[in-house]
């Protein structure tokens, strides 16, 4: 979508065009988003059971310097950080830099070029999607499932 902004109306208009499109995500957001789960409005108190079943209660406590720093050197957190990493490194380095190869090195026009960069993003969804439906963790794999739109094996 963007690459035939850019050439239909050039790259400064596309930022024009997709502008409102942010701001009005980012407004939905501030809107939408909460803190913590019981104070949504849309999640019932049967929901808010079921989150909170087995938990030890939060204990919110002082701010401390001390427990903020402690933190990011967490173990948990730092295997996350790595794998976060780990994973996304070279989705990262394909979604920055695989247009501006494809165009310059390749010889691709932009819209070719455009067109086999979202492959890779819709490449990503799907996997997104198969892993979640591997591990039953949302309903969207489930209805893409029974829409035939994808065939996951059982």
């Amino acid at each position: 979508m963007v690459t035939f902004l850019i050439i239909k109306f050039g790259w400064r208009e596309s930022f024009y065009a997709l502008a409102p499109l942010g701001i009005l995500c980012g407004a939905w957001w501030y809107w939408y988003g909460r803190d913590t789960p019981s104070e949504h409005p849309a999640i019932t108190k049967e929901e808010i059971n079921l989150i909170n079943a087995g938990r030890a209660p939060a204990d919110y406590g002082l701010w401390s310097p001390w427990r903020v720093a402690q933190g990011p050197l967490a173990a948990d957190v730092l295997l996350l950080t790595c794998s976060y990493f780990c994973s996304n490194y070279v989705f990262y380095m394909f979604s920055n830099w695989l247009f501006t190869y494809l165009v310059e090195s390749r010889g691709f026009s932009l819209l070719e070029s455009g067109w086999l960069h979202d492959a890779c993003r819709l490449q990503r969804a799907l996997t997104h999607v198969r892993e979640s439906a591997d591990s039953h963790a949302t309903p969207c794999a489930d209805v893409w499932a029974r829409a035939g739109a994808v065939d996951f094996p059982q």
